[in-house]
């Protein structure tokens, strides 16, 4: 398995981060598979100079299992989506929203969705905060409305638009899309197709 720290790291080509978040021992064998992998091009001093992104992602979501019973709390809420995110934002505000609520962050505006919001991911440490605010009921993975993810913490990022902070990197949203799911690899194409559109480094 890939180490999420790692491979953030990679896709935002910073070498020198990526050597101070884990061990090097890690990162030495990480390094040599995505480079054998040819998921990454570096130079003869071992610095990264180019990073095959869409690559490296669907490498990371292979061993990606977060999405489980036992490392994330599945709940229904009857209420619809944007009102569980609201709900959600005002009960833990140091909650990270992740999957198709970090899409809807990400994608320009004028992008029409592939799918309606129906379900809330959320990375958190407040499961009975949010639990007790929104009165919901557990349920299995397939039937939640919300998801609470407890096992691995995701990193805010800043995003211009504050109604829908906090989210996670654009990285993490499209491992998470394609860890998730429903139709969640859809939006993850999705979303790699518009930043390639966008961005050549992300072709």
């Amino acid at each position: 398995m890939v180490p999420s720290a790692v491979l953030d790291a990679c896709v935002l080509c910073l070498g020198s981060y990526l050597r101070s978040v884990v061990d090097p021992a890690t990162v030495s064998r990480t390094v040599a598979s995505i480079d054998d992998e040819g998921l990454v091009e570096r130079s003869r001093q071992g610095e990264f100079l180019d990073v095959d992104r869409p690559g490296l992602l669907r490498r990371w979501a292979q061993d990606y299992r977060v999405f489980s019973r036992g490392r994330s709390v599945a709940l229904d809420v009857p209420r619809p989506a944007t009102a569980i995110h609201r709900l959600v934002r005002e009960a833990d505000t140091s909650a990270t929203f992740t999957t198709s609520v970090a899409l809807r962050a990400w994608l320009p505006e004028d992008i029409l969705r592939i799918t309606e919001l129906s379900q809330v991911v959320v990375y958190t440490a407040e499961v009975e905060t949010i639990d007790h605010a929104l009165r919901a009921r557990p349920v299995s993975l397939a039937r939640a409305s919300l998801l609470l993810v407890t096992d691995a913490p995701a990193p805010r990022v800043a995003h211009d638009d504050p109604s829908w902070r906090p989210i996670v990197s654009v990285a993490r949203a499209i491992v998470d899309l394609m860890s998730s799911r429903g139709r969640g690899a859809e939006e993850a194409e999705q979303l790699l197709t518009v930043l390639a559109e966008r961005d050549p480094r992300w072709r």
